[in-house]
């Protein structure tokens, strides 16, 4: 096993997370974004495979276009940079387990990846000790997005019902008023 194996596939992969994270921030306007920074859009798009991403663009967009006087509008955004940063170790444990390490290797490239995981989310403002509660925090904020969005419909419900009662209660008026 090479001994900066870890160096550069920590590397390669901050590379693709980073990739990641662009393509989450532009799925919904990639044409007009290649359209304005390459002459050849097209090509850049089939190398992507931009039409085809799926990613967490959908949490993106909530967090970046809720009101942001609102504090759903931050917990919307932990929301997504924990889902990104926990997709970090996601792949770090793919990346050793394609591999045919033997378990000597394996427990030393886990130490490696780890502490490199740690300094990378320490940058993040984290403590090592956060990435063990990195997916309860997701679930937890992921279940205030929710009771959020679905208090907003229920709001909306009933600002359509009182619009609708408050027409049938005019209509109602003025035909009183006619008899």
């Amino acid at each position: 096993m090479n001994s900066s194996f870890a160096y550069l596939q920590f590397l390669k992969i901050a590379k693709e997370k980073r990739k990641e994270i662009i393509l989450d921030t532009y799925k919904g306007n990639w044409q007009d974004l290649y359209d304005a920074l390459y002459s050849d859009p097209q090509k850049e798009i089939s190398e992507l495979k931009l039409d085809t991403y799926e990613g967490n663009w959908q949490d993106l967009y909530d967090a970046l276009y809720s009101d942001p006087q609102k504090e759903i509008s931050e917990l919307k955004l932990e929301y997504y940079e924990l889902k990104w940063i926990s997709s970090y170790w996601k792949q770090i444990t793919l990346s050793i387990t394609r591999k045919e390490f033997t378990h000597k290797e394996k427990k030393e490239l886990i130490s490696k990846f780890s502490k490199r995981y740690d300094d990378f989310i320490c940058s993040w403002g984290y403590s090592s000790f956060d990435k063990v509660a990195f997916d309860k925090r997701r679930e937890i904020l992921k279940s205030l997005i929710i009771v959020d969005n679905d208090w907003k419909n229920n709001i909306k419900r009933m600002e359509v019902t009182l619009k609708k009662d408050l027409n049938m209660l005019d209509k109602k008026i003025e035909e009183l008023k006619e008899d």
